[in-house]
């Protein structure tokens, strides 16, 4: 398989390498001339792939390489905001460290500690209150209820706290 060349999903081996968390394979392939910042047919950056599966140094590695932390997909997902959704404190702060909006919404206003909310998310919700994201006053359902989710059972920042607070 040739470094730029893209399998039958649009994925380059920088974005299967990614994906897999290799940095040092992500880092070979740079040097052979690999583009870090080719997306797949569905939109995904390699920088993307990494932050979804929790892989910090392949995305501290990707920001350095010239990936951008802050480039949204088409629906306005940002690798903040996939890494918030799976529960990835580490990469979620490592993107915050690059600069990334941590209250950026995507298409239906849903923000990452939002979605780290609905996902019972603990960790990734007080790093994200930490820096000042904040819950809106209303039921996160009423905005996921958008996006097809059920309802999250009125979650709320001060439950938030009391249930970091016990560990």
């Amino acid at each position: 398989m040739s470094v730029i060349k893209p399998n039958f999903e649009g994925c380059t081996p920088v974005y299967l390498a990614a994906y897999e968390g290799h940095a040092n394979v992500v880092r070979l392939l740079a040097i052979y001339g690999a583009d870090v910042t080719m997306p797949a047919n569905d939109g995904t950056t390699p920088l993307f792939a990494a932050a979804s599966r929790g892989h910090r140094d392949t995305v501290s590695l990707l920001s350095e390489l010239g990936a951008d932390a802050t480039a949204p997909m088409a629906n306005g997902a940002t690798p903040i905001f996939i890494a918030a959704q799976n529960g990835h404190d580490e990469v979620v702060k490592e993107l915050i460290s690059l600069n990334s909006d941590a209250t950026a919404p995507i298409f239906n206003g849903v923000t990452p500690i939002q979605i780290a909310a609905r996902q019972r998310h603990d960790r990734v919700v007080g790093t994200l209150l930490s820096i000042g994201a904040t819950l809106p006053k209303r039921r996160v359902s009423e905005i996921c209820d958008k996006w097809g989710m059920d309802e999250y059972h009125g979650f709320t920042p001060s439950r938030h706290l009391r249930m970091t607070r016990r560990r």
